[in-house]
């Protein structure tokens, strides 16, 4: 095996190896009116009057250990941001079926923390959240208010704090990185 081949084999098992558990995995994106919407959460058993029609987007990972864990959402662009916990699946159809925390605002409409004494899902003090190791979770970053309206449109970063293995997709397009790598060494 050509020496190329073989740094390029032990960098995507690094990457996978660096992927498969990490202490930190942050999402960013943004809301925008041609994201899906779904009629948001108010409580645990309630839905909004408010976002009937809020954008959303999701990320899916998998809890590597129990924890501790926390989450937290950062929001730019006039984002009142919302933050929910699924799992082991979300259906935005049905989005009171597997929530397991949610957040509004933290300390402002500029953020939100899951777990956090004041919203629904695990109350808890010290800001931390025990997952089920081996467990599928997916994080909806949505806003507090519908999509045609500006506070229901703009930029989030969202950090998960803890040992989590990201959605297969994402390995999937790193396998494929690496592969193209060694095809085009090899030409």
């Amino acid at each position: 095996m050509k020496l190329a081949s073989r740094i390029a084999i032990a960098s995507f098992a690094t990457t996978l190896s660096m992927v498969s558990a990490s202490q930190a995995v942050v999402f960013t994106g943004s809301l925008t009116q041609g994201d899906p919407t779904f009629n948001r959460p108010s409580s645990s058993v309630d839905l909004s009057g408010i976002g009937t029609a809020a954008a959303f987007d999701t990320f899916t990972f998998i809890a590597a250990d129990s924890g501790p864990y926390s989450v937290a959402g950062a929001y730019t662009g006039g984002l009142d941001g919302y933050l929910f916990l699924y799992s082991p699946s979300f259906n935005p159809l049905a989005p009171l079926t597997n929530l397991q925390a949610a957040d509004d605002d933290f300390t402002a409409v500029t953020d939100s923390l899951i777990p956090s004494s004041d919203s629904f899902g695990p109350q808890t003090t010290d800001l931390t959240l025990t997952l089920t190791p081996g467990a599928s979770y997916t994080l909806v970053v949505t806003a507090f208010s519908n999509a045609n309206i500006s506070d229901g449109l703009g930029d989030y970063s969202v950090t998960v704090i803890g040992d989590v293995i990201p959605e297969p997709t994402v390995l999937g397009l790193l396998a494929g990185a690496s592969i193209m790598a060694l095809r085009r060494r090899r030409a």
